[in-house]
């Protein structure tokens, strides 16, 4: 809640990474404030805020993970089948 049109200053680093949603929209602007950490614009009024970090190496990592998972169960469904 504020009164005025300010800055919400956010003791994160500012990474390309971060997403910022103002009630529900990605925010136009993200701003790198005081030797590195982010700033949002935020207008007068009462707002909720969202932060969202969106690494692809992380997505990728989560693909890669899910894909070696399923190949390990069948692996061990084929053994399991192959004893019988």
């Amino acid at each position: 809640d504020t009164d005025n049109d300010g800055v919400l200053f956010l003791s994160i680093p500012a990474y390309d990474n971060w997403d910022v949603y103002v009630d529900g929209s990605k925010a136009e602007r993200i701003d790198e404030l005081d030797i590195g950490f982010t700033g949002v614009y935020v207008p007068a009024g009462s707002h909720e805020i969202e932060l969202r970090y969106n690494n692809r190496f992380v997505n990728y990592g989560s693909i890669v993970s899910m894909i070696g998972l399923i190949l390990l169960v069948r692996a061990l469904a084929l053994r399991k089948n192959h004893k019988q």
